[in-house]
C-alpha cells in the first residue's frame, strides 16, 4: 500500500503528499505535518492516522468542518479514490498501488474535458438529423394524408353540385327546345348551347318514337334506352334521378319535353333531351388542391427544421450545463458544505467520470 493525498482544487505549494504510518496533522499551521495555506482551513484541521492497510480521517474541531463524499465526518476510514473537502480544497486519497496514472491535459479545464466528453460521446447535437428526419417523416405523412382527405372531400361536394347542374342542364335543353319540336321546327332544334357546358360529353334531342332529332350529325339514329323510355313514360316535370356511373364514369341524364294539348286536354309527351355526363371531366385534376400540398410539405421540412433544432439544443444545454455543474463541484467552486448540486444525479455523474477518464487515457 502507498497512500497518497492529491489536492485536486485549491491552493498548495504541493500537489501531492505522501503519507506515512502513524497520524499526521492537516492545517494551515507550518506545525502542521501537511500543511495547506487557505483561510478556510483551520490551524489543525483534521487528522491522517495510518494503522497497517487501514486508513482514516478525524476532524479535529474544525471551523468549516470536514466532509467525505459529501458527508460531513467526525472520523470516517478512507479507501481508494475517496473525496476530502476541507474548506476550499478538495483531496482525492488515493493508493499509488492500485492507482493507474491519468494522462490530463494541463492545457484544458475539467469543463472543457467534460463538455467534450457530452458533446463528443453523447453527441446531442448529431441527433439531429435523426429528430429532422422523425418530423420531417410525420408532418409529410400528416400532410399527404390531408391532403388526400381534404381533396377527397372536395371531390365527394363537387360531384354532388356538378350532378345538379347537370340535372338542370338537361331541363334547360328540353325546355329551350320544347316550341320548336311542338311546331315540327326539328331544323331549328338546338343542342348546343350545352355541349360547352362543363361536364357534357354529348347532348341530344330525341322524338317520342325514339328517333335522334339533333344533332343533325345523328338525325338517322335512334335511342331507345332504358332511361330514354323512363323519360317518355315519365308523366310530371320534376327532375329525374341520373343513371349509375358506367365503366368510364359517365352518367345519362334526361327530361321529358311535354306539351299541353288542348284537344287532350292534359300533357303529352312530345320528346326527350338527354345528355351524357362526366362529373370527373368537370371538376379535372383539381390543381389547387396539389398546389396546396406542396405548401404543406414545405411548411412541413421548415417545421422539423424548427422542431429539430429545438429538440437538439434542449437536450445539449441541460447537458453542456450539468458538465458545468461536475466541474464546479469537483473543482470547489460549490461551497464544502453543500452537497453536490446533482446529488440526484449521481449515477450519471459516475457515468460522466468514468466517460472522461476513458477519454484521457
Amino acid at each position: 500500500m502507498k497512500p497518497v493525498l492529491h489536492i485536486i482544487s485549491g491552493v498548495a505549494a504541493t500537489r501531492s503528499f505522501d503519507l506515512r504510518q502513524g497520524d499526521q496533522t492537516i492545517g494551515r499551521e507550518n506545525s502542521a505535518d501537511i500543511q495547506i495555506p487557505s483561510k478556510e482551513i483551520s490551524r489543525h484541521h483534521a487528522r491522517i492516522t495510518i494503522q497497517g492497510e487501514k486508513v482514516a480521517i478525524i476532524d479535529l474541531q474544525s471551523s468549516n468542518g470536514t466532509i467525505v463524499n459529501t458527508k460531513r465526518v467526525n472520523s470516517k476510514a478512507l479507501k481508494h479514490k475517496d473525496r476530502i473537502i476541507l474548506g476550499d480544497v478538495i483531496l482525492e486519497f488515493r493508493d499509488e498501488e492500485k492507482y493507474i496514472a491519468q494522462k490530463f491535459d494541463g492545457g484544458k479545464t475539467l469543463y472543457q474535458q467534460a463538455t467534450k466528453v457530452m458533446t463528443e460521446r453523447l453527441k446531442p447535437r448529431n441527433l439531429w438529423p435523426y429528430f429532422f428526419m422523425f418530423f420531417g417523416f410525420s408532418f409529410v405523412l400528416v400532410s399527404w394524408l390531408m391532403h388526400s382527405s381534404y381533396k377527397s372531400l372536395l371531390h365527394d361536394r363537387l360531384t354532388q353540385s356538378y350532378i345538379q347542374n347537370a340535372q338542370n342542364i338537361t331541363r334547360y335543353l328540353a325546355e329551350k327546345n320544347r316550341e320548336d319540336l311542338k311546331l315540327h321546327n326539328h331544323l331549328l332544334l338546338d343542342v348546343s348551347v350545352v355541349e360547352n357546358e362543363p361536364g357534357v360529353i354529348d347532348a341530344m334531342v330525341i322524338s317520342n318514337k325514339g328517333r335522334i332529332l339533333a344533332p343533325a350529325k345523328n338525325a338517322d339514329k335512334t335511342d331507345q334506352g332504358p332511361y330514354v323510355m323512363e323519360a317518355l313514360s315519365h308523366d310530371s316535370n320534376t327532375l329525374i334521378l341520373p343513371s349509375p356511373r358506367n365503366s368510364k364514369g359517365h352518367q345519362v341524364f334526361v327530361h321529358p319535353i311535354r306539351v299541353y294539348d288542348d284537344r287532350q286536354g292534359k300533357y303529352v309527351t312530345l320528346g326527350v333531351a338527354k345528355i351524357i355526363f362526366s362529373a370527373d371531366k368537370a371538376i379535372g385534376d383539381l390543381p389547387e388542391t396539389d398546389q396546396m400540398l406542396y405548401l404543406m410539405l414545405l411548411l412541413s421540412l421548415l417545421i422539423s427544421m424548427g422542431l429539430s433544432w429545438i429538440v437538439s439544443k434542449s437536450l445539449s444545454i441541460p447537458i453542456t450545463q450539468l458538465a458545468e455543474k461536475v466541474q464546479r463541484w469537483r473543482t470547489g467552486q460549490a461551497y464544502q458544505n453543500q452537497s453536490a448540486p446533482f446529488k440526484d444525479w449521481d449515477p450519471l455523474y459516475q457515468a460522466i467520470e468514468r466517460a472522461i477518464e476513458e477519454a484521457d487515457k
